[in-house]
């Protein structure tokens, strides 16, 4: 009965140690945190990753993500403009599936966005309707190769309604595609265009009617011709990832090239 209440005992305390030990160092599990974002759907999204190191601290990230919701794919992958100098950033997309490893070193990961995730989010899905980010699962290792634990806080995709499309946009789908491209370069290239209905812009090339809204590409100036300036913008927007563009206040048109982000 002795020896049984020892050992006890000694669990007890043994307990009671590491604990105490755990608390003083600061043990913390690491964090793999995805965003909210609000964005019209069919659309381009940007999704930043975010990491939050851990005690001990983590040096290599292995990740993998399965996007298994059906109405979004994979467009992009890419490290941050400010990613550590001290760290190398791999990765391979084989088609809905993103492997990524970051490694390099003995020194931490630091807190931040590691990653970045371009999105085509490809139906037209109602207003509310929430896509979510998840099938991601993380390992990290410290300094020493001793695995450590990265737990994942899933986000979601809110389909926002918004239908300030560009003239260009026939699919409207916030996004560019070289059809809609070579359709500004043909009004480019007539030097005048005019209303017309029953297009799929309600435009034709030359002179003619003026009796509605001037092309979305006409703007600097307005005069019912398309510039090589304002042809370039569009050439801009298409050369983003996904031929995305999406609304911005305080710009020449309204428009800034690049995904919808948080």
């Amino acid at each position: 009965m002795k020896e049984r209440l020892c050992k006890y005992r000694i669990c007890c305390l043994s307990t009671f140690v590491i604990t105490f030990i755990l608390n003083v160092v600061g043990f913390s599990e690491a964090t793999i945190q995805l965003p909210e974002i609000q964005a019209p759907s069919p659309s381009v999204v940007k999704v930043p990753i975010s990491f939050t190191n851990s005690t001990p601290e983590i040096s290599t990230i292995t990740l993998k993500w399965m996007t298994n919701t059906k109405n979004i794919s994979i467009v992009e992958v890419s490290a941050p403009s400010n990613f550590q100098s001290d760290k190398k950033f791999v990765y391979n997309k084989t088609g809905n599936q993103l492997n990524l490893v970051i490694y390099g070193g003995n020194g931490p990961i630091q807190n931040g966005v590691i990653c970045e995730v371009v999105l085509l989010l490809s139906e037209n899905l109602p207003e509310g309707t929430n896509i979510q980010l998840s099938g991601i699962t993380a390992e990290g290792a410290d300094a020493q190769a001793l695995p450590q634990k990265i737990s994942v806080s899933n986000g979601k995709i809110t389909v926002k309604k918004i239908t300030n499309y560009h003239s260009a946009d026939t699919t409207k789908s916030w996004s560019i595609d070289l059809t809609e491209l070579l359709r500004v370069i043909q009004l480019y290239n007539a030097r005048e265009y005019h209303c017309e209905r029953g297009t799929e812009d309600g435009y034709a090339p030359f002179s003619g009617d003026r009796n509605c809204t001037p092309h979305r590409s006409d703007y600097q100036p307005q005069d019912w011709k398309i510039q090589l300036n304002e042809l370039l913008r569009m050439i801009q927007f298409f050369n983003f990832p996904g031929g995305s563009y999406h609304p911005a206040e305080g710009t020449e048109d309204g428009y800034a090239p690049g995904p919808f982000q948080p």
